[in-house]
């Protein structure tokens, strides 16, 4: 009895404890919230850099988070809209010199880091600069730098330029071991996504597709890597089959692939060379967004252009969600988007921005007779 007097007794004092912790921690982050919505918004000067950080993932929405100011600068980090928005205003703000790109840390599928390395060649079209450094980069990170006037790596840093794989489970034995038949109904050859339930190993029609769309990707990176660093196509698929990642130091900086492996305060001092200051000083993307935005694309309230996003996977929620902020694509919420925008006189044009694996086929019809209403009403636009 007395034992589980002292278990009750030691869970309640435990539970108080955790409350009293969350209390703190909530506190903090409002305090902090409200401390970081009243700061002062920064602005460029002359002859400053914008200090691109994608250290993240990069996502099609923000993701704000409560504890953003507990977290530091990158606690609630751009969307993908807000780094070309961001790089757009880097070119035409006549204070910004050039971009020092870091992307250590930085996840993005290979259509997301596309859109950036445009936006970052079109900003180099201005006769501006770019100069990134990593400590290492994966292979999307390196696609994305390599657009940079000058790519630095650290002196005990790596490139991952090994190309592209996918790969699947094939769980068939081990359900076949623990006495589960699945029922499978399948209709097209190349229709693999049961393919794992049916079969211990890759179809060769899998396999087809698979090869199909990782080399078209592939080629497209070899093809704008080679162009931006003055190589040829060749060379980089060599470099690939080589295990670049795997390279002494001073055979990696004999490829090609990068201007120099140097620490990061060597780096910097080339950025001050460049801008003639004796101090390294910038603006973050941020908070160039959050500054100068409406100055360099004034928008006319009475002629917008909506943009609404559908990201992730496309619930059958019943038509009960309202919100747009669950995590995937609702089609209560995102109707109901979808009406107020048709009823709103003040947009004239509509870009409905899709970045999903799919879902619910029912919801998808439900979402589709919304767009087709829309459409008869104002322009529609799909960007996936």
């Amino acid at each position: 009895m007395k034992a589980f007097v002292k278990m009750v007794v030691a869970v309640m004092v435990g539970l108080f404890a955790t409350m009293i912790c969350c209390a703190c921690l909530f506190t903090c982050a409002v305090v902090g919230s409200l401390a970081s919505s009243q700061k002062e918004v920064a602005t460029s000067a002359p002859g400053d850099v914008m200090f691109l950080k994608i250290n993240s993932e990069v996502t099609e929405i923000p993701v704000e988070s409560p504890f953003a100011a507990l977290m530091g600068e990158d606690g609630n980090p751009l969307s993908l809209r807000g780094y070309l928005n961001a790089i757009a205003i880097a070119k035409q703000d006549d204070n910004i010199v050039g971009i020092y790109l870091n992307t250590d840390g930085m996840a993005a599928s290979p259509a997301t880091v596309e859109a950036l390395r445009d936006a970052l060649a079109d900003f180099r079209s201005s006769g501006k600069w770019i100069i990134s450094y990593n400590d290492s980069y994966s292979l999307g990170q390196y696609y994305l730098a390599s657009v940079a006037n000058s790519v630095y790596v650290n002196t005990i840093g790596s490139v991952s330029l090994d190309g592209l794989t996918s790969v699947l489970p094939y769980p068939k034995a081990l359900l076949d071991k623990m006495g589960i038949d699945m029922q499978i109904f399948r209709v097209g050859t190349f229709k693999s996504a049961v393919e794992p339930y049916m079969i211990e190993h890759m179809s060769e029609a899998n396999r087809l597709q698979t090869m199909t769309y990782l080399q078209s990707i592939w080629n497209q990176m070899a093809s704008d890597i080679a162009e931006s660093r003055g190589m040829d196509v060749d060379k980089i698929n060599a470099l690939a089959n080589e295990a670049v990642s795997y390279m002494k130091d001073d055979e990696l900086a004999q490829t090609g692939l990068v201007d120099g492996m140097l620490y990061k305060s060597d780096v910097e001092k080339i950025i001050l060379e460049k801008t003639g200051k004796s101090k390294l000083k910038g603006i973050s993307a941020k908070d160039l967004v959050e500054s100068g935005y409406d100055t360099y694309f004034p928008q006319d309230e009475a002629k917008k252009i909506a943009v609404l996003y559908a990201s992730g996977e496309i619930n059958d929620d019943g038509q009960s969600s309202t919100s747009l902020d669950e995590g995937g694509i609702y089609p209560g919420a995102t109707i109901k988007e979808i009406r107020a925008i048709a009823e709103d006189d003040a947009v004239k044009a509509v870009v409905f921005r899709v970045n999903s694996p799919g879902g619910s086929a029912f919801a998808s019809e439900q979402i589709w007779k919304a767009l087709a209403d829309l459409k008869e009403k104002k322009p529609l636009v799909v960007s996936m």
